[in-house]
């Protein structure tokens, strides 16, 4: 019974950045092959124990990292080397099914066309689940401190893709930048063609960018969301709603978003007070982490087997894509009986 707990627990992925899963080896390799491009932040690459690393101190120095590592992918050949490398690390893990950000915005500010990239990352896709792994699907991300024009050019982008396994829209980068609510009119587009909706909030600001994302943009899935926990209402609220928060504590530890030294992970009081959470590993080669991981540290910290299963229901629920449906029967779960949290059917779409 407890082995298919596990197994349950790393199912489903639903934060995870594409771009997050370039390593900083890559990275320095291919800056050094195509010329003209900017050099790295200052202290991004570092060589350390464990070979070349990305190095940041806090959640300005990754965004800034990050930024500079989307500016390496100038086509699609090394966009499918990466996913590649993703796919073999979430088969692995265990996982079933995943919804991958993919940095529209990034590619358009470097002038790379999205449309060769998503026909083959789609292609791949379907090939790599037609070989029996993971039902991979697309996320179109917007940068926000781009701005709303830079978002709508994005989401035209995205929206003449579809076809190429796009089943939700997101919208990261600098919470500081623009407000949420600027960005009403790009979510209700995208609604309306039939696509998911989520976006990073709360993840180094405050509770009312988490209440204003939800409620200007129509969100049913909000990236971290930890500091809802500051705000009692805010979670009742979320709970009463069932927004799923994609919580990634490693990532909130290598941004300097929670210090371990002060307290608990957020994560203990979004379980308690009843919000929907579903573990993600957000930028893995930048994080030295895994969705594995992330279940494995939770573990540690007390977390039950049937409270981990639990937040895999809650990420099979709240996925975008129809596929998840079919995917979830992959799924070794216990008898429903020993298992009160095993999804019944996936969020209708």
């Amino acid at each position: 019974m407890t082995s298919n707990l596990a197994a349950a627990a790393t199912s489903v992925e639903l934060h995870l950045h594409l771009e997050g899963a370039l390593n900083a080896a890559l990275a320095r390799t291919l800056h050094e092959a195509t010329p003209g491009l900017p050099p790295p932040p200052k202290g991004a690459i570092v060589e350390g124990s464990g070979g070349v690393q990305w190095g940041f101190d806090d959640l300005g120095g990754f965004l800034r990292c990050f930024g500079w590592a989307t500016h390496l992918l100038r086509g699609p050949e090394v966009y499918v080397r990466i996913f590649d490398e993703l796919a073999v690390s979430l088969r692995a893990q265990g996982v079933v099914y995943a919804e991958v950000f993919v940095a529209f915005g990034q590619m358009l500010r470097a002038e790379v066309d999205p449309e060769p990239v998503l026909r083959r990352l789609g292609s791949r896709a379907a090939e790599i689940e037609g070989e029996g792994g993971p039902s991979v699907w697309f996320i179109a991300d917007v940068t926000r401190q781009w701005g709303v024009a830079a978002a709508d050019k994005a989401l035209d982008a995205a929206l003449d893709l579809l076809d190429h396994r796009i089943v939700g829209f997101g919208m990261g980068g600098d919470e500081r930048a623009e407000r949420a609510r600027a960005f009403g009119k790009v979510f209700r587009r995208a609604k309306a063609a039939g696509l998911g909706l989520c976006c990073h909030a709360g993840e180094g600001t405050d509770p009312d960018a988490v209440r204003e994302a939800v409620e200007a943009l129509g969100l049913t899935r909000v990236g971290h969301g930890v500091a809802a926990v500051a705000d009692a209402r805010l979670l009742r609220e979320l709970r009463d709603e069932r927004i799923t928060l994609e919580v990634c504590p490693t990532s909130n530890e290598c941004t300097g978003v929670w210090d371990p030294r002060a307290g608990e992970h957020p994560l203990a009081r979004l379980e308690a007070a009843g919000v929907p959470v579903v573990l993600g590993s957000d930028d893995p080669a930048f994080f030295k982490t895994s969705l594995r991981a992330e279940v494995e540290r939770a573990r540690q910290w007390g977390f039950s087997e049937a409270q981990l299963s639990k937040w895999a229901a809650n990420g099979w629920d709240a996925a975008f894509g129809e596929a998840a449906g079919i995917s979830r029967e992959r799924v070794d779960w216990p008898a429903a009986g020993a298992d009160p949290q095993k999804p019944a059917r996936s969020r209708e779409s």
